[in-house]
């Protein structure tokens, strides 16, 4: 006769099972771990340069010093634009002062046969470039409802209309600084807002080499994000000022560097941008 052995296999499949669990969850702790850790930037060779190639920080020579006014392209390829005027100014027709315009006037602005037209109070002026200037002695003007320091330069390119602020560089770096870098609590990222504000203006130089005809820059994240005099704070005006007129140089020329605000958590060598 055949016996039959009954055999447990309970602490078996439990042992087995008890094994895989454990696997499994080492795995989870193994893959959190190589994904929260810093990502390694550039190779090993890449770390490796030679002292004389390293980025340095000069102020700009006398040529670059030329470009001392910036041109953000406030609003642009439209063909008309309407502008309420919170804060006096001038109204200049290229140089020539034509009218004083109180706050709370609007004044309408559109492209006419390749020239800018205007019109307030049922008044027309027509001309190739027209500017709005404060009155006031801190040269900032407020259209709708956002501030800016320099002058609003109104235009006419193809068939659209351009709004355009010509504004100082380092006043230019003020409005950008904020918006492109947390401030952080109280001074802990001063120095690094330091070195974005000479980052900011290298690349506003560069941009102003390109030679574009209407405009130098985008307000927007086509270039670097410019918020004018809404934008600006007492501390990072601090790091703009004690780094006032430096840029960064390779090789004893302009560097060419680009930067972000968000990596998503992993960075590119500089030689796959």
């Amino acid at each position: 006769s055949v016996s039959s052995t009954n055999i447990n296999i309970n602490p078996f499949l439990n042992s087995l099972i008890s094994s895989k669990s454990v696997l499994f969850f080492l795995c989870i702790i193994i893959l959190s771990f190589l994904s929260c850790s810093p990502a390694k930037r550039f190779p090993d060779s890449e770390v490796k340069v030679d002292k004389k190639e390293k980025l340095e920080k000069e102020e700009l020579s006398k040529t670059e010093s030329n470009y001392s006014e910036v041109r953000v392209q406030l609003n642009g390829l439209i063909p008309s634009e309407s502008l309420l005027i919170e804060s006096p100014v001038y109204l200049f027709n290229q140089e020539i002062k034509i009218a004083m315009i109180k706050a709370g006037n609007t004044i309408n602005c559109y492209q006419n046969n390749g020239n800018a037209s205007i019109t307030i109070n049922g008044e027309t002026f027509d001309g190739e470039k027209f500017f709005l200037i404060s009155t006031g002695s801190e040269e900032i003007i407020k259209i709708n409802g956002k501030r800016y320091r320099g002058k609003i330069q109104i235009s006419a390119s193809s068939n659209s209309i351009d709004i355009i602020n010509v504004v100082n560089m380092e006043d230019y770096v003020k409005g950008v600084l904020a918006k492109e870098m947390p401030l952080g609590k109280k001074e802990e990222n001063f120095e690094a807002l330091k070195a974005l504000a000479i980052c900011i203006r290298t690349y506003a130089v560069k941009k102003m080499k390109d030679g574009k005809i209407y405009f130098d820059l985008y307000a927007d994240t086509r270039d670097q994000v410019y918020g004018g005099v809404d934008a600006e704070s007492p501390l990072s005006n601090k790091a703009v000022e004690e780094t006032k007129s430096l840029i960064l140089k390779y090789k004893g020329s302009q560097a060419i560097i680009f930067y972000h605000s968000t990596c998503g958590g992993k960075t590119e060598s500089s030689q796959n941008v």
